[in-house]
């Protein structure tokens, strides 16, 4: 089950990695009304521990983060965002979480400009393609301490590290 698992996300990740492309390209600006965003969140939040673990909120504040030009901090968040709603892809697989873990980032995504949605692609290419820089952040990318969205159960550190595996190309040591 877990080279199915490995499979399946190595598909995913090729397919969110076109669909940013696809978005970059088509030049997607903001929209009028959010499918999944919460209401806006003012500032760009620099204290990981204090992540929240609902991805709508990380996205928010990775798009905030990058009006500010704090590019590391944007990768940060783009990858906790990412990783949480790939985690959640793996704990309950369903047609809704797939559709949510590529929804969340093409709307935050629309949300910024030609030259926001530059200087991140240029934060997450520094950051995913050289390995020592990638090593840096899968150890940042740590479970949240406290479970904000659907129920009280806690984070598995087993399909945590799947999905950063998954989604980062984490391996375990990270």
């Amino acid at each position: 089950m877990v080279e199915k698992i490995k499979y399946f996300s190595h598909k995913r990740s090729i397919l969110a990695a076109k669909a940013i492309f696809l978005m970059s390209l088509t030049g997607c600006t903001s929209t009028s009304s959010s499918v999944f965003l919460p209401p806006v969140v003012e500032g760009c939040v620099t204290d990981s521990i204090n992540f929240d673990s609902r991805p709508e909120v990380l996205y928010q504040q990775m798009t905030q983060c990058i009006k500010d030009g704090n590019t590391q901090q944007v990768t940060v968040l783009y990858a906790e965002a990412g990783t949480m709603t790939w985690y959640y892809s793996l704990v309950e697989s369903s047609e809704a979480n797939r559709i949510r873990h590529n929804g969340l980032l093409a709307e935050s995504l629309g949300a910024l400009n030609k030259s926001q949605k530059s200087r991140l692609s240029t934060s997450l290419e520094q950051n995913l393609n050289n390995s020592d820089a990638k090593a840096r952040l899968c150890a940042q990318i740590i479970i949240p301490l406290i479970q904000t969205t659907r129920n009280d159960a806690p984070i598995h550190q087993q399909f945590w590290d799947m999905a950063k595996e998954g989604y980062l190309h984490c391996n375990k040591q990270n």
